[in-house]
């Protein structure tokens, strides 16, 4: 939390409070981590270093391997994802229960992920931002477990 934009995932409480500053927390939302066989890995405020708006899929995130080989709001796949370790991230999902439930990422509600990237200042962006730290700056640290 000492950074300036920060996301802490308690994958104990399935909870992601996201903050600016080590005084400000902003959201709490509800998270679905990785499943015991895709663990979402113990981070420590490592930067999110890709945002993917998707656009030309509504902000779905084409991936041929998780969960299903097509996109669609349905199926699961990633919404508007924010890559903080290597395959791992934050993204929007349809499905987000209470317990860990992905294949490593945090799956956020669509509409709190929109309220994140809107946050970061990233809502009009149209392609896929790569290493470009500044402009994404957000750090993530995942600890506990389920």
């Amino acid at each position: 939390v000492r950074a300036g934009r920060w996301a802490l995932i308690d994958q104990t409480c399935q909870i992601m409070f996201v903050g600016d500053g080590p005084n400000n927390v902003v959201f709490v939302f509800q998270t679905s981590t990785g499943l015991p066989q895709y663990r979402t890995r113990d981070q420590t405020a490592s930067r999110v270093f890709r945002y993917d708006p998707a656009t030309a899929n509504k902000g779905w995130h084409d991936s041929t391997q998780y969960p299903a080989a097509s996109d669609n709001p349905l199926n699961g796949n990633m919404y508007k994802p924010l890559y903080f370790d290597n395959g791992q991230a934050i993204h929007g999902a349809n499905t987000v229960p209470t317990s860990p439930a992905s294949h490593g990422c945090a799956r956020l509600h669509v509409g709190d992920q929109d309220t994140l990237v809107n946050w970061l200042g990233l809502g009009d962006q149209k392609s896929q931002i790569w290493s470009d730290r500044g402009r994404i700056g957000l750090t993530v640290t995942v600890q506990g477990q389920y």
